[in-house]
């Protein structure tokens, strides 16, 4: 019996390696992520308020949904006058306030810093949503909060988002 069973399991191991194996049936979706991205690269004026990309994500059930974005600036810096620019993502292509709610890249040039009409400047925001079912576009806005003026020609010169969906458990 012993050989016999020695014999069956070295035929049974030949058949699986030789005979090409046939998928099986798809099974249902599983609870896995979701991820939208997008890269933008631009050059455009920093005038207030300044949408500078957007990801659209479409989500099947209630959880949450982490949005990531890495954002450069060329900012337009004069010695003797301190810059601070913020960036955030928002609902809404025109929403910049600085609420303490809110998750911001915060950053600045002081004002010892030598002239520099090319002053590169980049960060990173993250910030994570409650969600239901539905499409949700989140945007990254970006607006100078000092160092404002005629003169001032700062830019925004890209960024990449991108959200991922987290299904509740």
């Amino acid at each position: 019996m012993n050989v016999f069973a020695l014999t069956l399991a070295v035929v049974a191991i030949a058949i699986a390696v030789v005979l090409p194996r046939l998928p099986g049936p798809t099974g249902p979706p599983g609870p896995g992520t979701l991820v939208a991205s997008h890269a933008a690269i631009i050059e455009m004026p920093l005038n207030g308020c300044t949408n500078g990309n957007a990801v659209t994500i479409t989500v099947p059930t209630r959880g949450s949904v982490v949005v990531t974005s890495m954002v450069r600036l060329t900012i337009d810096h004069f010695q003797g006058m301190r810059d601070m620019w913020t960036a955030r993502h928002a609902l809404s292509p025109t929403v910049c306030e600085t609420s303490p709610d809110a998750l911001n890249y915060i950053d600045s040039v002081d004002a010892g810093v030598a002239s520099d009409n090319s002053y590169p400047a980049s960060g990173i925001v993250e910030t994570p949503y409650q969600v239901s079912p539905g499409t949700y576009t989140f945007y990254l806005n970006v607006v100078k909060l000092l160092g404002i003026g005629p003169g001032y020609f700062d830019y925004f010169q890209g960024a990449s988002t991108v959200s991922v969906f987290y299904p509740d458990a």
